[in-house]
């Protein structure tokens, strides 16, 4: 995910009414200079307060002059350097000199009267560009406290009874009176958010969820008896901003390439997901989290010792995930090499605000350098389950690293649910991997749409290039077999509404139904939903844990691939952008582990200074990646493109 270099304050400029609570002319007689006087909208850090969404929530992004409310409607506004910067519907806006960004309800501009939610601190090295987060991450940032803890209980709470629009159940619509209610009061909360009690936090506040009424003329839909209606959301909402593609590595962070040097012969080590592996075959695909924590993704170790270099290709184990406070839990890292491996290591950290840090300032680096954490937050130190290490054993030496991660790709939160329970209604899906058809081979097929499936370029299922310096001509597919000796594997969508669960999809052993299998794992989940084409992105990946290796289908093969719920009730699926996904280009799948094992063995069983045929050559290539047949129902079905 893009990270932007903190910048000096800079001029303000005026941005358009907001489409909430005016501010646009707003100002404070006699205001001091670079005090909040007049509500603008500026800045580079884009930040979604999320679970559920809320419209006309004010912020202030403080140590800058910048108060604004957030949007139902997008809007452009202008970065601190003065370009354009379009800003989603319900996203804040915050310079990156800001070193915190506070919501509140009622008036942030000078003298004016508020009461704060909850607070993000800002990184002051290189913030992410973009930030989804819940109120779990206000209270105690940029640690994540639990969903039931008073103060987040309370505040969701508080924004959800505040909604005045019951026709869009997932979005919060604060009425401007309510802001103004909150300025009269002076500061002065009826309850404080801290309240343990919540009935008497809920008494506290009636008062006022009356007047606001009042204001109104209608009602909001204040706030519910039970509590547990409130942090649900909110956990649903801290699951899926948990997820998604991940770095992970040893010796990076602040000074972007640390060596790690062992006390043993200072051998050099690293453990990287994703990472290089050799000069023909990268590690390409991101590690990804699950909603449900669970931490899935293939890498590599690394020992260089003297001139020899020493590689072994790594995983996560299924024990691995990421608990309800963001702290790795359980992480190991275990070498997946089939011919045995020598690496075992076992890691520890947190996610602060979408990143894992060391809290050490590397040997090498100048006089006077901060650690990673002190460099974005100024003062913080880490607790020992926060800090990233990773500690065992690395290709057959005894390491102590320390281990960084940073977000690099995000789902959707707001995702549809009803929609996530119809796929899920289907029932099974077949999964086929598609790949190039050889001399040799028997059982192919013409490749459809061959104009944008075959050609030169990353662009295409079929990439040529290789397979033209070879003289082979690509024309045809047919499906890949797996180490088990897999042709085709079947997938099912967890239906569990309201959970964090909802969504996961299943994987069975032996390619068998999730449902009927002696096995089975969860591999991937449901990233987003588009009700107007009736469409859903999934995201997967066959790596549920290194001890897996041998038994799942298809282990090390990534897939991002948009399903058409508008196909005649078969289910397509196709890659992710709206111009691929209407033009039918169908999803890609790319393995980052059985073109490795097979062109180690290959290389292994080569005499001195032999090369590998080109027949081989072609075949690794084959079974690296291709096109994705995805459809509704069983082998052999109407749905089936197999069948004539």
């Amino acid at each position: 995910m893009r990270r932007i270099l903190s910048l000096g304050a800079l001029a303000m400029l005026m941005a358009a009414c907001n489409g909430g609570e005016d501010f646009s002319d707003a100002s404070v007689p006699g205001c001091p200079a670079g005090a909040p006087c007049t509500a603008i909208s500026t800045g580079d850090v884009l930040v979604e307060l999320t679970g559920l969404q809320v419209d006309n929530l004010g912020y202030e992004c403080v140590g800058t002059s910048v108060v604004f409310a957030t949007s139902k409607d997008e809007r452009t506004s202008a970065a601190s350097d003065g370009s354009d910067i379009v800003v989603p519907p319900y996203n804040a806006l915050c310079p990156a000199s800001a070193t915190q960004i506070r919501f509140f309800v009622g008036n942030g501009l000078f003298e004016g009267n508020s009461f704060t939610l909850g607070e993000m601190r800002i990184p002051q090295g290189a913030p992410l560009a973009r930030y989804s987060i819940t109120v779990s991450d206000l209270m105690d940032s940029p640690r994540r406290v639990l969903a039931g803890e008073a103060r987040p209980r309370n505040v969701a709470a508080f924004l959800q009874g505040l909604d005045a629009e019951p026709s869009t159940p997932d979005v919060i619509e604060i009425p401007d009176a309510a802001h103004e209610l909150a300025d009269e009061l002076e500061g002065v909360a009826p309850a404080a958010f801290t309240q343990a009690s919540y009935d008497e936090f809920r008494t506290g506040w009636s008062d006022y969820f009356d007047d606001v009424n009042d204001a109104i003329d209608g009602t909001v839909a204040g706030m519910n008896p039970d509590p547990n209606v409130h942090i649900q959301e909110v956990v649903k909402a801290n699951s899926l901003t948990r997820s998604g593609n991940y770095r992970f590595d040893t010796c990076r962070g602040a000074f972007a390439a640390i060596t790690c040097v062992s006390s043993v012969n200072e051998d050099v080590f690293t453990v990287s997901f994703p990472a290089r592996t050799t000069n023909d075959i990268n590690i390409d695909e991101f590690p990804l989290i699950l909603p449900t924590g669970q931490v899935m993704g293939i890498g590599r170790a690394l020992r260089q010792s003297g001139s020899d270099t020493l590689t072994e290709l790594v995983a996560f184990s299924e024990t691995a995930t990421v608990d309800d406070s963001l702290v790795l839990q359980n992480l190991s890292v275990q070498g997946i090499e089939p011919g045995g491996s020598t690496t075992t290591v076992a890691g520890t950290g947190a996610f602060l605000n979408k990143l894992v840090y060391t809290g050490e300032v590397p040997d090498a680096a100048p006089s006077g350098s901060k650690s990673d954490v002190e460099n974005d937050y100024p003062g913080l130190e880490l607790n020992a389950d926060e800090k990233g290490t990773l500690s065992g054993t690395v290709v057959g030496g005894n390491v102590d690293l320390p281990l960084t991660a940073e977000l690099s790709a995000q789902p959707q939160v707001n995702r549809d649910e009803d929609m996530i329970s119809d796929l899920a209604a289907v029932g099974e899906f077949t999964v086929r991997l598609m790949r190039v058809c050889l001399d040799d081979d028997t059982g192919c097929r013409d490749i459809p749409n061959e104009e944008i499936e075959i050609g030169e370029g990353p662009e295409f299922n079929y990439n040529t290039q290789i397979y033209d310096a070879y003289d082979h001509t690509v024309t045809q597919e047919l499906p890949r077999e797996d180490r088990q000796d897999v042709v085709e594997f079947c997938v099912e969508v967890v239906s569990n509404a309201g959970e964090i669960d909802h969504g996961i999809v299943m994987v069975g052993s032996d390619g068998d139904c999730p449902s009927v299998a002696s096995d089975s794992w969860p591999v991937g989940f449901v990233t987003r939903t588009f009700p107007d084409s009736l469409s859903y992105n999934l995201s997967l990946l066959l790596a549920p844990g290194a001890e897996n290796r041998d038994i799942t289908p298809n282990f090390g093969v990534t897939i991002q691939g948009r399903v058409d719920g508008d196909a005649g009730g078969c289910y397509p699926m196709y890659r992710t952008g709206d111009d691929n996904f209407e033009a039918g280009l169908r999803a890609l799948w790319i393995d980052d582990f059985y073109p490795y094992v097979q062109q180690k063995e290959w290389v292994d069983a080569l005499p001195e200074g032999g090369e590998l045929t080109d027949e081989q050559v072609l075949f690794f290539t084959a079974i690296s990646s291709g096109a994705v047949e995805f459809f509704a129902g069983a082998p052999g079905g109407a749905c089936d493109p197999a069948v004539p």
